[in-house]
């Protein structure tokens, strides 16, 4: 049983709940903060779910945890999977506490530097994708990263899924990271989905692409999902949207 006090960097939908991750930081007194290169994604037992975070953790005192928010979470033992070696698992007796927001001024300082985004160049897929190959070849290291993307759009679709048998609206990023496009994934960032959620195109028609308000002025928490699917690969997932501006951070 442990406590850890988390930057929360990712808040992204998943099934049975969220997926909840951040860097840990210790106190500096007066509401300051010191910030470690240390990722813990809190996740539950639930098999079923990938671990998936419950509302009675995320949310706290009746509002959801948002982006920036420092909190406090009870944890168990450490539980890497493949692919995701940043996992530890919820300590349910220990309830989660707020202590306010990390000062977005100066959010650069979250940032990390990696040379790439897994781009998994040898294997012949997306540039949204990882293959089991690369997770073997010891390529996965990490699953969570901060970047600074250039030209970040949005993508939005509803066409029809042959698989599902009906239309099926879906919301993607593209951008560039270091001289290399990326494109297709997944957005799961709950206030961006909010935010877009009335500007999908009708059913069949063409895709509708968007930036947001400020340019470059944005940073992604890109997450590695776990494998799975009939070939196991990863999907990356921009698994939350930071602006300076604090825009974004804002409780609605």
């Amino acid at each position: 049983m442990r406590r850890k006090t988390l930057v929360i960097l990712a808040n992204s939908y998943k099934p049975g709940g969220r997926c909840i991750a951040g860097k840990e930081v210790t106190s500096a007194g007066d509401n300051q903060w010191n910030l470690s290169r240390t990722w813990i994604r809190p996740v539950s037992d639930d098999a079923a779910h990938h671990g998936s975070v419950s509302e009675s953790f995320y949310q706290i005192g009746g509002q959801d945890i948002y982006l920036m928010d420092i909190v406090t979470v009870g944890l168990g033992n450490h539980s890497p999977e493949p692919g995701q070696p940043e996992n530890w698992l919820i300590d349910p007796s220990i309830p989660w506490v707020s202590h306010g927001q990390f000062d977005a001024s100066v959010c650069a300082r979250l940032l990390d530097a990696p040379q790439d985004v897994w781009f998994d160049q040898l294997h012949g897929i997306s540039s949204a994708e990882v293959s089991l190959e690369y997770e073997q070849q010891g390529m996965i290291t990490d699953s969570l990263k901060v970047i600074q993307p250039h030209n970040l759009q949005f993508h939005l679709t509803n066409n029809y899924s042959e698989y599902e048998g009906r239309y099926k609206k879906k919301l993607t990023a593209s951008f560039q990271y270091n001289g290399q496009d990326y494109s297709g994934l997944s957005v799961t960032d709950p206030v961006i989905k909010r935010i877009l959620g009335r500007r999908y195109p009708q059913e069949g028609a063409a895709e509708i692409l968007m930036p947001l308000n400020n340019g470059d002025a944005y940073w992604l928490c890109v997450s590695l999902s776990p494998s799975f699917g009939v070939e196991n690969k990863h999907y990356k997932l921009v698994a939350g949207v930071i602006d300076q501006t604090g825009y974004l951070l804002r409780r609605r």
